[in-house]
């Protein structure tokens, strides 16, 4: 009796483990985990600016709003052909989860803002910018979500060696100094994103790999 028991403990204990590593619930919880991100945007008790010298050289230019906006469509597109085309789903949504939880943990303890400059032009690019102002709170900068994920993207097209790799790569680049020329990050964020993306990528993909 007990042998049996024991038995069906273990069978429901694989078959919630094989549910909990299935590309369909990463799927669900890692779009759960990007779509948290408006409630970490806020201020906190502590707000810190690592604006810099070379930040207050950086200009303005609102054309770079449109790539800063490709950066939605482009992750989510790529997210779902991974999951899709079961093209190394696995260690690419570890690594997004990753990234945005360590994100996460550190705008709870080390909460930064940035400073915005007026939009006074109102031309189409300036209008979508401050459309991106509107309705995006100026908290949560460093890391760089925009430049994590769009690095751990880029990586993770290098890793695999994929056939469009190339143009991700540079997709990638641009969304990344997109941020910078929207003054929507700092250079700190923007360095410090980059690094946690291609760091956890690599990593995860260089263990997943030994695994195998």
């Amino acid at each position: 009796m007990i042998k049996k028991i024991n038995k069906q403990f273990r069978q429901k204990k694989n078959l919630i483990y094989k549910i909990l590593i299935s590309n369909n619930f990463l799927l669900f919880f890692l779009l759960l985990i990007i779509f948290l991100y408006p409630f970490f945007n806020r201020p906190q008790e502590n707000i810190y600016i690592l604006g810099s010298v070379i930040d207050n050289i950086i200009p303005l230019v609102p054309f770079f709003s449109i790539l800063y906006l490709l950066y939605f469509p482009w992750l989510f597109i790529n997210i779902f052909l991974a999951w899709y085309r079961k093209n190394n789903f696995k260690p690419l949504a570890y690594s997004l989860i990753i990234i945005n939880v360590i994100a996460y943990l550190i705008y709870l303890t080390l909460q930064t803002h940035v400073t915005r400059e007026v939009i006074i032009s109102q031309d189409f690019f300036s209008q979508i910018l401050r459309f991106i102002y509107n309705h995006d709170h100026p908290y949560n900068c460093f890391p760089s979500l925009h430049s994590a994920l769009s690095a751990s993207l880029a990586s993770y097209y290098l890793i695999t060696n994929s056939k469009n790799k190339y143009i991700n790569v540079v997709i990638a680049i641009l969304i990344i100094i997109s941020t910078l020329f929207v003054k929507q990050h700092y250079v700190a964020d923007v360095i410090f994103g980059s690094f946690l993306g291609i760091f956890i990528t690599w990593l995860i993909f260089l263990k997943s790999k030994n695994q195998n």
